[in-house]
């Protein structure tokens, strides 16, 4: 019923060692939503830029704080991944620790 946007895309390898096998496992976000958030990284660094020079450039303060949204925006985005994603990844952690049988 909820979808979560940044959740894991799992790929991996099981590999036979002496005394038993090896998993490895990556855990990274799906490709579209890396596009979104390069995107939307992107846009919001070239406002920064465009408010801040452009208060340099005319020597006006209150042009300044439009970089502040733009700030805004780029702390938003570090935000939602970094707690949507890191949620998920403990999850799949501890759910493919409960499959494998992890023994450390």
């Amino acid at each position: 019923m909820y979808r979560n946007s940044f959740q894991a895309d799992i790929s991996g390898e099981i590999f036979v060692e002496d005394d038993g096998c090896k998993i490895n496992v990556e855990l990274g976000l799906m490709p579209l939503v890396k596009g979104f958030l390069v995107l939307w990284s992107s846009f919001a660094t070239l406002f920064c830029l465009i408010f801040l020079f452009g208060a340099i450039k005319k020597q006006e303060l209150n042009l300044a704080f439009g970089s502040l949204v733009a700030l805004g925006m780029l702390g938003f985005c570090y935000l939602i991944t970094s707690s949507g994603f890191k949620s998920d990844c403990e999850e799949c952690r501890r759910d493919l620790k409960a499959v494998f049988k992890v023994e450390l």
